[in-house]
């Protein structure tokens, strides 16, 4: 019977240090990394997020001890580890093909684009055999739109815009912007 007590008594000792081994190597870890940003662009950042405000979201990523911010108006929305999901912007784009030029924004307002990498300047010229003025126009803004996608962009910042052509003929379009992405 003694035996059978001394046995007992080491195997729970036994299990209760190992017990605690096992939540001393777990509480190594600092946190482990399971929110999720997700920025309008369908970009996931997996971190942790440390402050969200009106203006900016700061958050720490993996082997990092600095901490980071994104700007709250590029971000979708954020995925907490609790599985909570928090919508902080509608999508840009909603079930269309991304590789669409027709996704693809001219805007000349500038505060769209803030925050936002710049992909390269673009430039377009409409088809020559267009038939009238708004057609010369469509298809510089489609050509344009097109060779923005070719970079990779979302958004085209339309910085030049130039008619050329003589009295009585259909004019020429020439259009100049900077594309961003995200």
């Amino acid at each position: 019977m003694k035996r059978l007590l001394n046995f007992v008594i080491s195997f729970t000792l036994v299990a209760i240090l190992y017990t605690a081994s096992l939540q001393a190597q777990s509480g190594n870890n600092a946190h482990t990394y399971a929110d999720t940003i997700v920025l309008l662009g369908q970009q996931r950042i997996v971190c942790n997020i440390m402050r969200v405000s009106p203006l900016k979201i700061r958050y720490n990523i993996p082997d990092s001890s600095e901490s980071q911010y994104v700007k709250r108006n590029n971000v979708q929305r954020i995925i907490y580890e609790t599985g909570r999901e928090e919508q902080l912007n509608e999508p840009l784009i909603q079930d269309v093909d991304e590789k669409s030029w027709v996704n693809v924004v001219i805007t000349q307002n500038k505060k769209l684009v803030e925050g936002m990498n710049k992909l390269g300047t673009v430039k377009s010229k409409s088809w020559p055999r267009s038939n009238d003025k708004e057609e010369a126009r469509r298809t510089a803004r489609v050509r344009l739109r097109k060779k923005g996608l070719g970079k990779g962009a979302s958004i085209i910042l339309l910085t030049n815009e130039r008619v050329s052509g003589g009295f009585g003929e259909i004019p020429t379009y020439h259009l100049t912007g900077m594309a961003y992405g995200f």
